[in-house]
This record gives C-alpha cells, sequence and structure tokens, in this order.
C-alpha cells in the first residue's frame, strides 16, 4: 500500500542556483503593479517565496505564480482559474463541460491554467454555472432535445443553381436610367 503524502509537511523543491534541496518557505507581503498608463494599479498579496538555505537564493514558483493570478483576479472581480476547473469538473471532461455549455476546449483549458482569463461576458456566464441548480437546468434543456435531432439553425440561404438561361438572362441584363 503506498503512503498518502503528508500535506502539511512543505513540497520538495530544489534551488534553480544551486540544486539544494534545503528550501524553506517564507510568507512576504508583495506589492505589485497591474495595468499600464492611468489605469495601471498597485495590488498587494502574502507571497510564498522560496529560500535556499545553502546559497540563501530567493524564487517564487508556480504557487506564487497561481496567488499572483488570484490577486489580479479578485482585483477584477473574475472567477479564479481554480473557481473555473471547479466548476468544470462537476460536468467531469472539459468535452463533457463543451457539449453542455457550448464553451470549447480551448478556451476552457486557457482559463483553467491561467493562461488566458474570460471575457466579462463568459465569467458572469461560468459565475452562474457556479450554483448547481443552474448546471441542472443545462442539463435539462439538453435532455428535452430529441436525439438525433439538428440544433443548429437551418442554412436560411438557397444554392442557386447556375444554368445556361440564367448565364444568358445575366449577360442580357443591362441598366435602365429612371425617368
Amino acid at each position: 500500500m503506498r503512503n498518502k503524502p503528508n500535506l502539511t509537511q512543505e513540497p520538495m523543491f530544489e534551488c534553480p542556483t544551486c540544486d539544494s534541496a534545503q528550501i524553506h518557505t517564507e510568507s512576504v507581503a508583495h506589492r505589485f503593479t497591474y495595468g499600464v498608463g492611468d489605469a495601471a494599479v498597485e495590488l498587494t498579496c502574502q507571497l510564498p517565496v522560496r529560500v535556499c538555505e545553502s546559497c540563501g537564493g530567493r524564487f517564487v514558483d508556480e504557487v506564487g505564480e497561481t496567488v499572483r493570478q488570484e490577486t489580479i483576479c479578485r482585483h477584477l472581480n473574475r472567477l479564479t482559474p481554480r473557481e473555473i476547473h471547479q466548476i468544470r469538473d462537476r460536468c467531469g471532461t472539459q468535452g463533457a463541460f463543451g457539449a453542455l455549455t457550448g464553451i470549447g476546449g480551448a478556451s476552457l483549458s486557457r482559463w483553467e491554467t491561467g493562461a488566458g482569463m474570460p471575457t466579462e461576458a463568459y465569467d458572469n456566464y461560468l459565475y452562474l454555472l457556479m450554483f448547481s441548480e443552474n448546471l441542472d437546468r443545462l442539463r435539462d434543456r439538453a435532455a428535452r432535445i430529441p436525439l438525433g435531432v439538428d440544433v443548429a439553425p437551418a442554412n436560411p440561404f438557397q444554392c442557386i443553381q447556375i444554368t445556361e438561361a440564367r448565364l444568358s438572362e445575366q449577360r442580357c441584363f443591362s441598366l435602365r436610367l429612371v425617368a
């Protein structure tokens, strides 16, 4: 039987400078600028900084980057990548979530990893999906569509068959002045 990891222990890291595994974590008040020009704001978060006991090197890993991303999301009043992942996880796979919501897998993947942020409209949609009754409503709606029925709207345009008669009419057509 495998041992479960002890989540209270420090994660295992190696110093990027000296490769030492003698690392501890310090929580540091971190201020950073988000935005540019007149729209720039100063944000603050408690950042986990890894400190090498061998060489004194200090570095931030993906945990720290996640903290910064979540700070930005909170400032913008947007869902965090973790919250988006939790919403999607209730549907299972990204494919199942996409089939239910119409949200593409590539977009969802960017939002879950923090590589991109949903627009305000998508963020609002995802926020509503945090409430299980709204996911249930989507599931009920999808269940009402009979199998084999194409839910895409019918093409409103008809193709015109090009015949020799139509080409002949087109060649004879000329504009006339209206009196």
